[in-house]
This record gives C-alpha cells, sequence and structure tokens, in this order.
C-alpha cells in the first residue's frame, strides 16, 4: 500500500501492534483512532498466510448500531482511506468492499444492529475478524455472540490450520461508569472489581498529533 501515507500516533500504534484477541481503544474525537481501526484492517488482511490457491485470503465485519451511523462516520472513514476502486470495489448490494491487491483477497462487511434482523444476520457470518466502531453503544450481548463467529474464515480446508490471526477490535468515546465498555477498558470484571484477565487489553488516547 505504497500510495497510503499513515502514521499511528503513539498509542494507536501499540493498539495496533498488539495480538490480542481482543481490544478496545478509548480516545476524543479526532484523535485518530477511527482511521488506525481502518488501517488495521488492511493490515491485518497482509498478514495472513497464503491459502492452497495462492491468495491471502479474510472476512472482516465492521459494525455500527445504526445503519444512518454507520452510513454517516464509518463508512465515511473507510471510504476517505480507500475510495472506490482505489485497492478493491464496493457493491452496495451485500454492504461489501472486495479488496483485490497483490495477493490479497479480502471481503470487508459493514452492518449495523438497527433490529433483530440485522444481529441475526452479522452473528450467522464466518469471520476473520470484526472492528466495532463507537462500541459503547453495542451490548455485551452481541459482543460475547460475535466472538464466536470470528477465527472462522478461512476455514482449514482452505488454508491449513485456519487463520493467521483473528480477533475483535474496538473504538470508543469514554463509556459510562460501571458499564460493559468501562469496565473492559480498566481490566475490571463484571461486577466493577479487579481482575488478572477480564478477556480484553484496554488503550486510552489522547489528542496527539
Amino acid at each position: 500500500m505504497d500510495h497510503l501515507n499513515y502514521i499511528a500516533p503513539r498509542t494507536v500504534s501499540g493498539f495496533m501492534q498488539s495480538d490480542a484477541r481482543r481490544r478496545v481503544i478509548m480516545g476524543p474525537f479526532g484523535s485518530g483512532k477511527s482511521s488506525g481501526c481502518v488501517i488495521e484492517i488492511t493490515r491485518r488482511a497482509m498478514m495472513q498466510k497464503r491459502g492452497r490457491d495462492g491468495f491471502r485470503r479474510s472476512r472482516w465485519a465492521i459494525v455500527r448500531n445504526t445503519m444512518p451511523q454507520l452510513r454517516d462516520t464509518t463508512m465515511k472513514t473507510w471510504f476517505e482511506w480507500f475510495p472506490d476502486g482505489t485497492i478493491g470495489h464496493w457493491k452496495e448490494t451485500g454492504k461489501t468492499y472486495y479488496i483485490t491487491m497483490g495477493d490479497v483477497r479480502a471481503e470487508v462487511i459493514f452492518r449495523a444492529l438497527d433490529d433483530e434482523a440485522d444481529v441475526k444476520n452479522l452473528l450467522s457470518l464466518e469471520l476473520t475478524g470484526a472492528w466495532i466502531n463507537e462500541c459503547r453503544e453495542i451490548p455485551a450481548i452481541i459482543m460475547d455472540a460475535l466472538d464466536g463467529r470470528i477465527d472462522r474464515y478461512p476455514s482449514r480446508r482452505e488454508a491449513g490450520d485456519g487463520p493467521s490471526w483473528a480477533g475483535i477490535w474496538a473504538d470508543t468515546n469514554p463509556p459510562e461508569e460501571d458499564s460493559y465498555w468501562y469496565n473492559n477498558l480498566e481490566g475490571l470484571d463484571v461486577d466493577g472489581k479487579p481482575c488478572e484477565d477480564n478477556g480484553w487489553h484496554g488503550w486510552k488516547q489522547q489528542s496527539e498529533k
């Protein structure tokens, strides 16, 4: 991707370099967290090993809680970095961006969680990983179910032992205290008590230039 000139802010860089299965970054508007999460998809797609067909295949979901927010913020950020026709092409039917860049073949599927049907659709996907944009709006029950859909593509039949890396990453503005996402960021358990490992790795981003 030599056409890109992306330099991650310090905290975002550390967040992106982590291989944790579940990680979340909190920061204010304009701190660079959403751009980092967009770039992370292409990074991880390029890092997948080649399958038996010679391609690095992966499938990623990008999730927001409503369709207006998905279109007005999340998709806008994606297309600012990757306009249709640059590293791949967009299909409105299915709301999927198909990356075809060198030996990379990746599907980036955009999903809103407006109603029960949207949730059912999301949780039927076979995914490599997922990015949850503004995750403080997404309840724990969805996250736990989504965790069961990652690390399923490419299949063991297609890629030997499956994807090289699989996981969920999320970004958010500061969540409410004592909420599910607050506890994730602070290293607390579901009851808000300190614990050795709550399953999430958290980063706190400042306004960095």
